[in-house]
Parts: C-alpha cells; structure tokens; sequence
C-alpha cells in the first residue's frame, strides 16, 4: 500500500467517480480545485533526501528516516488527507461567486477558503474527533515554521496571516499593535459563524449562506482597509491558493512535535482531550508506527520497480526522438470515467467480435466430408438436426490470434478528444477476449 492507496483508504468519501486523488512529484503543497462533474486532489509525493543520514521531505518539512520520523510524516500526510476529505463533502465554494465579483481576487480567495476550512475542521471535530492528533500536529509545525511576521511592514499580511492562524489554531502569533486587535475582532465573527455553523450541522441542515456572506463581507472591508494584498496565505497541509511567503521555505523536524508546547493548545483548540492521547495508554502510538513503516516501505519499494523499468527504456532512448521517459501519474478514478461513458460502445464491440469467434469456432464437420455411418443412423434414430455426420481425415486443432494494434502516429492527433476512450474500450475488449494474453 502507497501514498495514493493509503490516500483513498484514509478519504471519507471513497466515491471513485465524484472524487479524483493524484500523488505528484511535481507539487510542493496539495492542490484543490473542481471540474464539471467531479473534484481533483491533488497530493505532493514525499521525497528522499540522500545526505549523510537518509531523511525523507514532505510538505516542505525534513523528517528524520527513523521511526518517529516516519510516524510524523505519515501523521502530517494524514492531516492533509483528512482536511481536504471534508472540504470535498462540506464545501460551497459556488455561494461565492457572486460575492467575488468587484473584489480584490486574492482577498476574497484567501477569506472563503478561511471560511470554507473552518467549516471542513468543525465538521471532523464533530463526526471525527479520533483525526484530530494528525491535525494538531500538523498545525503545530505550521506554528513552528512561522517567520516573525510582525516584521513585516504590510498590515494586511499580518491580519490575514494572524486570522488564518486564530481561526485554525486558536493562536494568533502577531502581537502588534493594532493589527492583534483587529484579528481578534475578526476572528470573534468566525468563531459566531462556527457556533451557528455546528447548530446547523445538528439540525441536519447546511443552509448558512447568509451568514457566511456576511460574515464574509465584513471581514474583506476589515482586511482591504489595512492595506494592499500582496499575497494569499495559507497552511502548508492545506489548498495551495496563491502566493505564499510567510513560511520558511523547510523546516527540520527533529524532534517529537507532541512534546512542543503549542501542540496541546491546538488539540484542545481543536475540541480533543489531551488525555486521550498523552496517557499510560499508547496503544494507538505503536499502530500508527507500524501504519507507517508499512506505507513509506511500499512506497519505496514501488519507486525502485518504477526506477529499474525507467532504466530499460532510458537504454533505448538514443534510437528514438523521444526527450525522456517518467511513469505517469496513476489515476485509476479517470480510467472508471472513461469506462462508465463508453461502457455500451464496448460492449457491441466484444459482441461482435464474441460472433466472429464462435464462426471461427464452427466444428467443419458439419459443412463437408465421408459419411460416418455410425452418427448418421444416431441421427435417424434420434430424429435429431444434427449435421456433424461427416469423418474426419485427421485430428483438427484449431489455432487462431487476437491482434489488437494501437496506432502511435500523427495521426492520433485527429482523434485526440477521445483517444482514451478508445484505449479503454480495446482494453476491455482484449480482458474479455484474451483468455491467456
């Protein structure tokens, strides 16, 4: 089990066809956006660092290849997992677009995110109160990786750093004047808004849109009055919406993050008992390690298949005009897409070459041949229709192929729009056809 399969093992909504989860190693923070009839999610892959000690790298932070590494990073990956999970079944990020119309793009975006993700962290407070160590520690080193942000000389930097951090923390880390008490009033709408927010969720009901516009409104006038937006800030385990430079850009991490002294503030923030976790019971400790030496060890293990196979086409590139070669990222949900549209265009094609086989299956006995005088009285005597009367001259063995070609030039390009459709109905076709491919 990897990243992607302990991703969706992790996911609350395991509906392949409405939700699309990518692991790349081209992303630094985790991406969330929404296409027509489904969302992507879109993971950073974890990384190895070969130094002097093996270290693995994830989210921008160092972890140490040792067990308490590995149960952080598997901690901090889970929390990403969890919060972009209910963001996917609590989001509206729809009831905006209205409200965005005239306004400063990357303050109106930061504010619904800051919104929408409360909302995401309330909702598993209430129904998933046993994920909230992996987001009080995540949380924790988001705190620990801070700059001194009230160096900066944008006020609106610092309300919108301070903000995000109140309203996800409970702590806000600026303590200037007079932008600390502009977050504090801030956030005592949004924690308003939580409470009506939790009334809702008992009631069964999601309709706040009202409240969450207005509580939206005052805070852009707030935020816009301070300064110019110069940058979009946002947690390093969350949505990745913009510009970001409030963070270092790493951050090793050495140390066990439940010993810091923020991390029960954040767990108690967040609505767990710290008890809980910081007993004489460490049951759930050891499941978690093993949970992650599991996953980082298959992990690395798919990484050096995937390296030798790369290897052998690396060896053949210098005869080819091709630049390079990579293994794409797995996107099982795409290939279920593809399949549910073009499920019927399938179907008549393994019919109709299911006939041909069956005519290629004809016994010729029943076409030509000697009389066999023994079958042909059978057959009188028994009335019956059969026609397979005839001796055979020798033992026939049928033999035959299925070739299934898969054209690779120029012009590919004019069926571009569907190429993977049809790729996915061949493929189908050769499963059911190809007893022994």
């Amino acid at each position: 089990m990897g990243f992607l399969e302990y991703a969706w093992a992790l996911f609350f909504d395991k509906d392949w066809l409405k939700n699309k989860i990518l692991i790349s190693p081209e992303a630094t923070f985790p991406r969330f956006y929404k296409k027509a009839d489904h969302f992507v999610y879109v993971l950073p892959e974890p990384k190895e660092i070969k130094d002097e000690e093996e270290k693995l790298s994830f989210l921008g932070y160092i972890f140490p290849a040792d067990v308490m590494g590995q149960r952080q990073l598997a901690s901090l990956f889970r929390a990403s997992v969890f919060y972009l999970s209910a963001l996917s079944l609590i989001e509206n990020f729809d009831d905006y677009r209205d409200w965005m119309k005239g306004k400063n793009k990357r303050l109106a975006t930061f504010i619904s995110f800051v919104i929408e993700g409360v909302k995401a962290i309330t909702y598993i407070s209430l129904n998933y109160p046993d994920k909230l160590l992996d987001l009080a520690l995540a949380n924790t080193l988001a705190i620990r990786r801070l700059r001194k942000i009230d160096g900066y000389i944008n006020p609106a930097t610092k309300i919108m750093t301070g903000l995000m951090f109140k309203s996800h923390t409970g702590l806000n880390p600026i303590k200037s004047s007079p932008e600390k008490e502009a977050i504090d009033e801030l956030d005592d709408l949004i924690q308003t808004f939580r409470g009506k927010y939790i009334e809702a969720l008992l009631e069964e009901t999601t309709d706040v849109k009202a409240e969450k516009l207005n509580v939206a409104s005052k805070i852009y006038d707030k935020i816009e009055e301070s300064g110019v937006i110069t940058e979009t800030p946002f947690l390093p385990h969350t949505p990745e919406i913009g510009l970001c430079s409030i963070f270092h850009s790493s951050l090793a991490v050495n140390f066990d993050v439940m010993a810091d002294q923020n991390f029960t503030q954040c767990l108690k923030f967040l609505g767990a008992t710290p008890q809980a976790f910081m007993g004489t019971d460490q049951t759930w400790r050891k499941v978690a390690e093993n949970e992650a030496l599991q996953v980082v060890d298959d992990w690395k293990r798919q990484k050096e298949k995937d390296c030798k196979v790369l290897l052998k086409y690396q060896n053949l590139l210098s005869f080819t005009r091709f630049k390079g070669v990579h293994v794409p990222d797995l996107d099982y949900t795409e290939f279920l897409r593809i399949k549910s549209r073009c499920k019927s265009e399938a179907h008549r094609l393994i019919e109709s070459l299911l006939a041909a086989r069956d005519m290629l299956d004809e016994d010729s006995r029943k076409l030509y041949g000697i009389l066999d005088l023994q079958d042909v009285i059978q057959v009188v005597a028994a009335r019956s229709n059969r026609t397979d009367v005839f001796l055979l001259d020798e033992n026939i063995s049928k033999s035959y192929s299925w070739v299934i070609m898969l054209d690779a030039s120029e012009s590919m390009k004019a069926i571009s729009d569907f190429a993977m459709e049809i790729f996915v109905i061949l493929a189908e076709v050769a499963n059911e056809l190809l007893l022994d491919p």
